[in-house]
């Protein structure tokens, strides 16, 4: 079984002006280091390159994402309005409703039409 191999050491070296990050690792079964280098600003142009090409495609979808979140909601808030002002104008029907019934039942007459004849 072959051990698990360790990941290369990074450094940060300035030594000829330029920043690089630097990588080393020992050969398997030599006593030879190996080291590799690349400048930070290589580092920084290859990732903004990349994040670029992905926010192309990803701010506009995003942004769609967003605004379709957006026309939901204010739907949803004009459907729970519109259910309450419903709610309200049939709870007032069925009062008014109530009223007429009980101003129509024959016990309502009477009392109104003795009251009105003293």
């Amino acid at each position: 079984m072959q051990p698990i191999p360790k990941p290369p050491r990074h450094r940060d070296v300035a030594a000829d002006g330029i920043e690089r990050r630097l990588a080393y690792r020992r050969l398997a079964e030599y006593p030879i280091y190996v080291c590799a280098g690349l400048a930070t600003s290589a580092i920084r142009e290859r990732w903004f390159s990349t994040m670029s090409q992905h926010l192309i495609f990803g701010a506009p979808a995003t942004a769609l994402l967003f605004s379709l979140l957006a026309l939901a909601l204010r739907r949803t808030r004009n459907l729970y309005f519109e259910a309450d002002r419903r709610q309200e104008a049939e709870d007032a029907l069925k009062h008014g409703q109530r009223l007429r019934r009980w101003g129509s039942s024959p016990a309502a007459s009477r009392t109104t039409s003795t009251i009105c004849s003293r």
